[in-house]
């Protein structure tokens, strides 16, 4: 594994979601919005595929939440916006992938 300084480190949070073009405004800003309700989020990051290599398996957008530690992700996934956001994925049948690193 890469050298981390946890002075500086921050935790970034990537989810690959699948969306509908049906239900791509509810997913997207859904998740946006976690940004105002959740203290613990830093920063959101999103965007659309936009690769020419087609080589997504599916995955149309991406999204990157930062974060100070592990403890405030914690705290992200047990918060109840986060907890009606992933319902609205089992709803709209959206796929994901999510990982985690350290920077």
């Amino acid at each position: 594994s890469l050298p981390v300084d946890k002075e500086k480190s921050l935790l970034r949070h990537v989810v690959l979601l699948s969306v509908e073009k049906e239900h791509e405004h509810r997913v997207i800003n859904g998740l946006i919005e976690l940004k105002d309700k959740i203290n613990a989020v830093l920063d959101i990051e999103c965007g659309a595929d936009v690769s020419v290599e087609k080589r997504s398996k599916g995955f149309t957008h991406c999204f990157i939440i930062t974060f100070r530690s592990n403890d405030d992700l914690e705290i992200y996934q047990k918060h109840e916006a986060h907890q009606a956001y992933l319902k609205v994925l089992t709803e709209t049948k959206t796929g994901k992938l999510v990982l985690d690193y350290m920077t």
